[in-house]
């Protein structure tokens, strides 16, 4: 992972060692391995900089990307054969050019090029989105809808994606064929401290040492003394939090998902008379695991009505 960021660097132009230290986030110790060993191979002298060889160029250079105009109109196209959201799955999707703006950022860092991803809960149409780059090595998603699952499938067979999806019922153990499999794991849980320490535990045990995980988290629905706990439960899994993107992530108002807010409506002791726009969104969440992530939630579990709903819930 981390010398596909030098690379990045370097597929810009050529650069002094200070600027390719000071632009990459390695640990010192790490870069100075990595580019004694990659020095002479990928990395060729320029003078007082640095560039890549033109073996480098030939093996690297189509794995960076300016921008997605091409996989957003297709991704548009798939969303339209998107099933209508159901309150049995706890769904709601993201706006598209969130999904997209998720995917630069993973690209910019390096998270997504030659790697395995796993999306756990799919309503959103992420792996097909991230499929559409076909930049990671392969994309598996899980999700309990057989509508979801079904759309998925076929989308990838027909744009010949490097995705598949699978039935997963997050109550359930984990299969053994996926534990500890993926480098990068992306979803978006349920925000109850119940939920999310099982939902949490399942990506913990989906990730490799030293995989990545992306997470959405509220602030309307999970107050900080909320994400105190959530914190503490990283932690103990073995995640540093790396970043938290602001307001990355909005949900846009539909039929379906207009019944968010009502509380807050309710309780208001005047009256509302904009009418209601796109305002329910989430904070991106970047976590890396410093060892082999432990789950601190094994095996099945029932799903109470504390997995979805606390007081804090819109």
């Amino acid at each position: 992972m981390n010398r596909l960021k030098i690379i990045k660097e370097l597929a810009e132009g050529p650069k002094g060692y200070w600027d390719i230290l000071s632009s990459v986030d390695i640990n010192g110790l790490e870069f100075i391995e990595l580019m004694n060993s990659m020095f002479g191979k990928e990395i060729i002298p320029e003078k007082d900089k640095l560039k890549l060889s033109s073996e480098a160029k030939k093996r690297y250079m189509n794995l960076f990307r300016n921008g997605f105009k091409k996989e957003i109109c297709t991704f548009k196209k798939i969303t339209m054969l998107r099933p209508s959201l159901t309150e049995e799955f706890y769904q709601d999707f993201l706006d598209t050019k969130d999904i997209f703006r998720r995917i630069k950022f993973m690209h910019d860092i390096c998270d997504v090029q030659e790697k395995k991803v796993l999306v756990l809960g799919d309503d959103d149409l992420f792996s097909l989105a991230l499929g559409l780059t076909n930049l990671a090595k392969g994309i598996t998603a899980l999700d309990i809808d057989e509508r979801v699952i079904d759309l998925i499938n076929t989308m990838a067979k027909k744009y010949k994606l490097k995705v598949k999806a699978a039935r997963y019922d997050i109550s359930k153990a984990l299969p053994s064929e996926y534990r500890h499999r993926f480098d990068v794991l992306v979803t978006e849980p349920v925000e109850t401290i119940e939920g999310l320490g099982i939902w949490l535990s399942r990506c913990a045990e989906l990730l490799k040492k030293d995989g990545v995980l992306y997470f959405g988290l509220t602030l309307v629905e999970s107050p900080f003394s909320k994400w105190h706990r959530i914190q503490a439960m990283l932690n103990r899994m073995g995640f540093a939090i790396t970043d938290i993107k602001r307001h990355h992530s909005t949900y846009p108002v539909s039929k379906e998902s207009g019944r968010y807010g009502c509380r807050l409506v309710k309780k208001a002791k005047f009256e509302i008379k904009q009418k209601q726009k796109a305002w329910y969104n989430s904070w991106l969440i970047r976590c890396e695991a410093v060892k082999t992530p432990k789950p601190l939630v094994k095996g099945s579990r029932k799903l109470t009505k504390s997995f979805y709903y606390d007081k804090y819930f819109l």
